[in-house]
């Protein structure tokens, strides 16, 4: 009973600690960069602002702020540097920051999708020798990503 309780404690620490993480890392306006069709039901705005365990899509027209939407998540944390959050309609995301060609990216994939499923993204370009093959085929796997506004 011993060893549960303090088991229970640790996991309790660390996603603290984790939610707290993700604020740091997260927080700010992101802009889209690009966006893939991953049939979700999330709407993907020009914006993305995320803070007190919610994310913010939103656009600016003429100057001004329009909320699109706003949705309530939880975020898990994955060890590596990744997160995942699950939205309310039960799609799970990873998040996961890289700095790419001099821009930080908030790169984001699906992990599972509204009914539940896995969803696993395959990189096959280990098998290919030409570059430019190489090349063509890390275009067609470039997920959706912001940038740091």
């Amino acid at each position: 009973m011993k060893k549960y309780l303090i088991v229970m404690v640790f996991l309790n620490v660390i996603n603290i600690y984790s939610q707290n993480d993700f604020q740091k890392y997260f927080e700010g306006n992101w802009k889209l960069k690009s966006l893939v069709d991953n049939n979700t039901l999330i709407d993907f705005a020009e914006y993305v602002k995320f803070e007190n365990n919610k994310v913010h899509f939103f656009k600016i027209e003429s100057g001004k702020v329009k909320s699109l939407d706003e949705k309530n998540i939880i975020i898990k944390n994955s060890f590596g540097g990744t997160y995942e959050i699950k939205f309310e309609n039960g799609e799970v995301w990873k998040l996961r920051l890289r700095k790419i060609n001099n821009e930080t990216r908030l790169i984001w994939n699906i992990v599972y999708d509204k009914d539940g499923s896995f969803i696993l993204q395959i990189d096959d370009r280990g098998g290919l020798i030409d570059s430019y093959a190489k090349k063509k085929a890390l275009e067609n796997e470039i997920s959706t990503y912001y940038i740091k506004k």
